[in-house]
């Protein structure tokens, strides 16, 4: 059976081949086990020398944290069942929303037009306990507010110690029997808002959500700020549904949702519990950490990130020290935000509610908008969100975070003071006016979402990774309390001040949106929150004429591939060489290499729409027959080829040496990485005949790679797929071979494998040893006793042949 076997070459070019009778194979094992060939050390006699010793091959289960970081389908089914989990909590947390208002509504009556103490529906509250209905309307979601706030002090930091996992677990089925608590005292205001309360307490998905982002995108600020705008969007949305389960729930009474609601947390209890995976935080750290190493490192003079003294980096890239400074001033914006926010949810109870629906009933008209209107509105403008998200992102990677805050802040003045205008001071309450009313909520709502999105981010970039779930409890704090007290304060303040009650706490609203663009506006010019650095500017965004740019191609820095294409098409067809191109050193590009990972993709397209375009045009025999020409004309001198095989050989073995790829552990491992990370696409020359196989082999390994690059860890995923078709034909080859008596030779000894065949000869190599790549028949002293198949890669040397080879065997002369 052919085998690859080492041949050295020692440091004064002597060759050293090892004794055949020290090497023999064991057919039947790796007919059974599938993995190609196997070399054990044999004694005199003949013996298996290491039988004894070998441990039993048995199959290796990972565990979760493990599988986590290396399968990336158990990382999207773990993400998936966060996002799972937290939209499921705020679907309970908001399933009785739309029915607050009814609850507490007073009826009318029909002779004076004033309101009474009795309730307006059936299921309604008898007392509200002396608070007036705006006040206890409310009320009822401020006793969970302020619940939850004090529930992220608390399971905040637990969840640093214990897991992220346990505490949404415990959130979920303590939430499912909350909500039958809550139906059990429906009939009291004051019980059902002690059970509201209780349920709050546990109701803090959304802060550890954020707090488990983190941890899996610790050194990729960019995946954690988008991650994390999912979570906080699944929340928002999830209360917008279970708005929707209490009106589509509405004939059966004003509560029954509650056990929906009781039903849907339970089995997201469960479904988390199987789903989702507790990261390793350590291990994370240590595995995900280079992804960005000029984040870490300061790798770039113009990388304003990486040398902000506020984050106060370790050499990893992870915040040592909390900057107390800097969380003051988040936190502090966050309250007048949240504050000012408020305005918009006015607008809507009691602005809109009212005028538009129980103002006209005043008068004996009937309601401009009806009250499922109202509940529709009241649950499904939270949809309006989803292009608010959307432009989020957008803007946060342009303009940065303390900016898209700013702005958030002075867009929820201007829509807030606008409906006022239309709301207040306009008497008109027609179905005219309405529908101003509603352009002008639902086109400013989603633009007023930049300023809550993007508090969460912010704290994480200055937060110890030991302090996450902590400072994420100090928001849920800050945004909780605030939005569960200063309803309530206003509601009081507009009772108060009477028949002006109403414009008051609207002006008092809009007064805190332009003092948050104040207390937010110096994170403006922190480093940490300015615009993300454009990739573009250092891969891409290349000035000047194409003088400069063949400069810069000829020094080894990187230029547009549409630019570097046209200048290389142009000199070809001049029968100008092309562009002479540098590996360069990797300690030069280490600090780099997360912008060239992320930029990866981009190439990669526009690589395969090149090479579409190219071979829709080789169906013209003339410019298929005049491109080879020009290809093989244009090509590199065979010298500086070999010069281009020493670069990228440095280049690549620094890259595993410093990316924990043991070069001396498993050299037959490391040749089947290789050949399925570059399967064979071409013979060394071109022709007219093979450039069209050629390009579509191309074609096909580019799109696995566009697949692997837009996962953001191309090289690794690249090479933990499984072999490529040359590999698996000569498992399976070697799987079906006639076994034979040891010694005896036969057919199947000197056969190629399927789809293989015998050409160039090879040296391969052990640490320390130089390779070289041999033409024709080997010497009698440089013989493989069997021949083999395998892909030459001279490891901690600075010489690397990645040439796929099927060597004939020769018998020892």
């Amino acid at each position: 059976m052919a085998g690859v076997q080492p041949v050295i070459v020692g440091e004064q070019g002597a060759v050293v081949s090892p004794d055949p009778a020290d090497y023999s194979m064991d057919d039947s094992a790796a007919a059974d086990q599938g993995l190609g060939l196997r070399q054990r050390k044999t004694n005199g006699d003949g013996g298996d020398a290491t039988a004894d010793k070998t441990p039993e091959e048995e199959p290796v289960e990972l565990d979760a944290a493990q599988k986590l970081l290396i399968d990336d389908k158990i990382l999207a089914m773990s993400l998936n069942a966060l996002f799972f989990g937290v939209f499921i909590d705020a679907v309970c947390s908001s399933i009785l929303g739309p029915n607050y208002p009814f609850m507490v509504n007073r009826a009318v009556d029909p002779a004076t037009g004033a309101e009474t103490d009795e309730p307006a529906h059936k299921e309604g509250f008898d007392d509200l306990g002396g608070l007036g209905v705006t006040t206890a309307n409310y009320v009822i979601p401020m006793c969970a507010s302020l619940a939850s706030s004090l529930s992220g002090l608390v399971f905040g930091p637990l969840s640093d110690k214990i897991g992220r996992k346990p505490i949404i677990l415990l959130c979920l089925y303590v939430g499912a029997g909350g909500c039958v608590l809550k139906y059990a005292l429906r009939g009291s205001f004051w019980g059902f808002c002690g059970a509201n309360f209780a349920n709050g307490l546990f109701g803090c998905s959304i802060t550890i959500g954020c707090a488990y982002v983190g941890d899996l995108f610790e050194h990729d600020p960019a995946k954690k700020e988008e991650v994390m705008g999912t979570v906080y969007g699944v929340w928002m949305l999830g209360g917008g549904l279970g708005g929707i389960c209490a009106i589509l729930m509405e004939s059966s009474g004003l509560f029954m949702p509650l056990w929906l609601g009781a039903g849907l947390s339970l089995f997201a209890g469960f479904y988390v519990h199987l789903r989702m995976v507790e990261p390793n935080k350590e291990l994370q750290k240590k595995v995900t950490k280079k992804k960005h190493d000029d984040a870490a490192d300061g790798g770039g003079d113009d990388d304003e990130e990486a040398t902000d003294k506020d984050a106060k980096p370790a050499d990893d890239g992870a915040v040592t020290e909390l900057n107390k400074p800097v969380l003051i001033n988040i936190l502090a914006g966050a309250v007048a935000d949240n504050i000012g926010s408020t305005g918009m949810s006015l607008a809507l109870m009691p602005v809109l509610f009212s005028k538009y629906v129980i103002g006209p009933t005043f008068r004996g008209d009937d309601s401009t908008m009806s009250p499922e209107g109202y509940k529709w509105l009241s649950c499904c403008f939270i949809f309006d969100l989803i292009p608010g998200m959307i432009a989020c992102m957008i803007l946060t990677q342009k303009i940065g975070l303390g900016a898209s805050v700013v702005l958030g802040n002075f867009i929820t003045a201007f829509f807030t003071a606008a409906l006022l205008i239309v709301g207040v001071y306009v008497t008109d309450d027609g179905s005219g006016m309405l529908a101003v009313f509603l352009v002008i909520f639902l086109g400013g709502y989603p633009c007023t979402i930049l300023s809550q999105l993007t508090t969460a981010p912010m704290l994480d970039k200055i937060s110890p990774p030991e302090m996450r779930g902590t400072i994420q409890g100090y928001n849920t704090l800050c945004s909780d309390l605030t939005g569960a007290l200063v309803p309530v304060i206003l509601g009081e303040v507009q009772k108060a001040a009477g028949s002006y009650g109403q414009e008051f706490i609207m002006w008092v609203t809009v007064v805190w949106s332009l003092l948050a663009c104040i207390i937010n506006a110096p994170l403006m010019f922190n480093p940490l929150y300015g615009p993300q650095p454009d990739e573009d500017l250092n891969l891409k965004g290349l000035l000047g004429d194409d003088v400069d740019l063949i400069k810069r191609a000829e020094a080894g820095e990187w230029v547009p591939l549409a630019d570097l294409e046209r200048i290389n098409l142009e000199r070809m067809k001049k029968g100008e060489p092309f562009l002479r191109m540098h590996y360069g050193k990797y300690a030069d590009d280490a600090p780099k290499l997360w912008k060239m990972r992320q930029q990866a993709a981009a190439d990669f397209r526009w690589i395969k729409a090149d090479m579409t375009k190219w071979l829709a045009k080789m169906r013209d025999p003339a410019v298929r027959d005049e491109m080879v020409k020009g290809i093989n004309e244009s090509r590199a001198t065979p010298e500086q080829q070999a010069e281009s095989r020493r670069e990228l050989g440095e280049w690549f073995t620094d890259y595993l040496a410093a990316n924990g790829w043991w070069a001396d552990d498993n050299p037959m491992v490391m040749k089947e990485l290789i050949m399925s990370a570059f399967p064979h696409v071409s013979d060394p020359e071109i022709t007219a005949d093979t450039i069209e196989s050629t390009i579509v082999k191309s074609l096909r390994v580019m799109n696995r790679n566009i697949d692997l690059a837009e996962d953001q860890d191309p090289f690794t995923s690249l090479l933990s797929k499984r072999a490529n078709p040359a590999t698996e034909s000569l498992n399976k080859w070697i799987s079906h071979k006639p076994a034979r008596a040891k010694g005896q030779k036969s057919k199947a000894d000197h056969a190629a494998p399927p789809g293989l065949a015998p050409g160039v000869s090879g040296d391969g190599g052990r640490r320390g040893s130089e390779v070289r790549a041999t033409a024709g028949a080997p010497s009698p002293e440089r013989v493989s006793p069997k021949g083999g198949f395998g892909w030459r890669v001279g490891v901690d040397s600075s010489v690397v042949a990645v040439d796929l080879f099927y060597t004939a065997p020769w018998s020892r002369v």
